[in-house]
């Protein structure tokens, strides 16, 4: 994926951010709650990283580990996993400590795959 497309996934609308927050479905699985909502358009998916400021707070370590969940995101989750779904989703880093690139990884993996079969079992069955 080139670096034009990864601007297109990103959601910057506020009121689609305030939107999912506000009458979005949530997905926990330590250490990720995903927040998402139905895009009305026929986009692609939008996604928005968090890491709360109250657990980390040096930006230094909040942007480490946004970099990190990007990284993850744009090289393993996108084309098997998010790639034909219209959700806008934030993705919020919940845990209280930092943790390795390959720790991050796999729970990142594990996560989406567990969120994937939850919500969208249904719809692999149909196409």
């Amino acid at each position: 994926m080139n670096q034009k497309n990864k601007k297109n996934f990103k959601l910057t609308n506020k009121q689609e951010i305030s939107n999912v927050y506000q009458h979005g479905k949530t997905f926990r699985n330590f250490p990720f709650r995903l927040s998402w909502t139905k895009r009305k358009e026929e986009d692609n998916f939008k996604v928005l990283i968090s890491v709360p400021k109250k657990k980390f707070k040096k930006a230094v370590d909040r942007n480490l580990i946004k970099r990190q969940v990007r990284e993850v995101l744009y090289k393993k989750i996108i084309d098997p996993y998010l790639q034909y779904k219209h959700i806008n989703l934030v993705i919020t880093y919940i845990g209280d400590q930092k943790i390795d690139f390959k720790e991050l990884e796999s729970k990142m993996i594990i996560t989406f795959r567990k969120f994937i079969s939850k919500h969208y079992s249904d719809e692999k069955k149909t196409n």
